[in-house]
């Protein structure tokens, strides 16, 4: 009989630390947390912002060259060209046209740009006068240089097109169309420094009509 009790007692308390472990033993599903994978961004290649060689190339009417080149206009320190005129300088020399340029009255003054040359850019006047200085860059189709004025102003031109025979060496006259786009400052030969209207545009010569 006593060995009937301890043969249910030890049953029961088999049964008791069995049923206790079963508890006591964590669930896969409950304990691990399933964390979703997020696949890899593809990377997006950002595309580079055209050159302004690049946009210029795209416009096909004065209008939109200076829509352009207008905001880079300034007037630099010595001997600098101001990199509006440089912007304008590389549109000009494959679509300036005369029309473009010429004018029946003369839109603003060599005064009035060196008194504010901000509120005059863009206007266009024509001069006449004797070429100082001039070199021509022919692969932008271009030719820069200096210009003294009849009435004794000087300008810094970049002519677009044909300059023709005119030459330095001979005092040749000339007459000049062109859009104002502010002033050039420079060192003169006798160790001072100069200043001249900045203009951008063509010379009054068949070959350019």
């Amino acid at each position: 009989m006593i060995k009937n009790k301890i043969a249910l007692m030890f049953l029961a308390t088999s049964v008791f630390a069995c049923c206790n472990a079963k508890q006591d033993t964590p669930s896969v599903n409950s304990s691990i947390p399933v964390v979703a994978v997020k696949p890899a961004p593809i990377p997006v290649e950002v595309p580079k912002p055209p050159t302004l060689g690049e946009t210029l190339e795209k416009a096909k009417t004065y209008q939109e060259m200076w829509a352009i080149c207008s905001p880079l206009l300034r007037d630099e320190s010595p001997g600098t060209n101001n990199p509006g005129k440089i912007c304008m300088a590389i549109w000009a020399g494959k679509n300036f046209k005369w029309d473009m340029v010429k004018v029946i009255k003369n839109e603003t003054t060599p005064g009035l740009v060196f008194k504010n040359s901000e509120k005059e850019v863009g206007k266009k006047l024509c001069v006449s006068g004797t070429i100082i200085q001039i070199s021509e860059t022919a692969s932008l189709n271009i030719s820069e240089g200096l210009l003294h004025s009849n009435t004794g102003q000087l300008f810094n031109f970049v002519n677009a097109g044909s300059s023709g025979n005119l030459d330095k060496d001979e005092n040749d006259h000339g007459r000049f169309c062109g859009v104002v786009v502010g002033t050039y400052t420079y060192s003169n030969s006798g160790g001072g420094t100069g200043h001249a209207v900045d203009v951008v545009g063509m010379w009054d010569l068949k070959e350019n009509k």
